[in-house]
């Protein structure tokens, strides 16, 4: 679905989308690439003229569907990529405003914590569409000191999030937050009969990449558990997913970027963050 800046919109689940959308790891944006395919000629061009400027990606199964991606419109082009069949691409980025745009010009006090800068750095979010989703719970240490800030809020949201061990991104137009070392608190088992394509790949560190069927409840810092034909289990926090899919063909897969923990056998802890 893509939407206009007065809130018209205009529903493309008929047709053919081919999408591939990047996650980061951390303290980024995601993004994406939208091919749609055989649009009206004056669809085509308004998207073209910039006269829609977000759009919405829902995508799962009848019983599992949910938002895999919300973002702004920031590039389209026109193309035939055969004889019949005419493309629209869209390329588009999660909360690129707040990340690119949004300053902090204020002085905290003494007796703040990193809740009150939390809080302050939110509010300059918030004029570029963002929404507070799943938050870290802060500290309580209190600073004896007042404390400056000027210059880009990402940088002193990662400024917080180092120094109070929290990890946080923009994800679908959402500031989440949650601690290094924590899960969402649902685990999410994935085998051969709920959508693990293949075996995982190993990587440095002792990570593992998991691909698996498209499936929306699985999020950032989501924990699954994967059980393997040889009864092997592993418990995998994810840390950034990236997905491929068409509408209208065979791709339907996530590649899931994971840290494994402790020889893939004990469970980590869970989140204490709020929502």
């Amino acid at each position: 679905m893509i939407t206009a800046p007065g809130g018209r919109t205009l529903d493309l689940a008929n047709l053919r989308c081919v999408f591939t959308l990047q996650g980061w790891t951390t303290s980024q944006w995601g993004s994406a690439v939208f091919k749609i395919y055989n649009l009206s000629d004056d669809t085509a061009n308004a998207i073209q003229a910039g006269e829609f400027s977000s759009i919405q990606l829902i995508a799962g199964y009848q019983n599992n569907s949910g938002i895999l991606f919300d973002g702004k419109i920031r590039y389209s082009s026109r193309s035939l990529e055969n004889k019949t069949d005419q493309v629209v691409t869209i390329q588009a980025v999660d909360s690129h405003d707040a990340k690119v745009y949004a300053t902090i010009n204020q002085t905290l006090g003494k007796g703040y914590d990193a809740a009150r800068v939390d809080a302050a750095l939110m509010q300059t979010f918030e004029p570029y569409g963002v929404t507070r989703g799943r938050t870290a719970k802060m500290p309580g240490t209190k600073y004896p000191r007042s404390k400056a800030m000027f210059g880009r809020s990402t940088v002193y949201q990662d400024l917080l999030a180092k120094q109070c061990r929290f990890l946080w991104q923009f994800i679908n137009g959402q500031y989440v937050s949650i601690f290094e070392d924590a899960s969402l608190d649902d685990v999410i088992v994935l085998n051969g009969r709920t959508g693990l394509l293949g075996v995982p790949t190993q990587t440095i560190g002792g990570g593992a990449v998991i691909r698996c069927l498209i499936n929306p409840t699985i999020q950032w810092r989501s924990l699954v558990q994967v059980e393997l034909q040889s009864a092997t289990t592993g418990y995998f926090i994810v840390n950034s997913i990236n997905c491929q899919g068409d509408t209208m063909g065979d791709d339907w897969y996530m590649d899931l970027n994971c840290t494994a923990h402790n020889n893939l056998v004990d469970k980590p802890h869970k989140d204490s963050s709020k929502n």
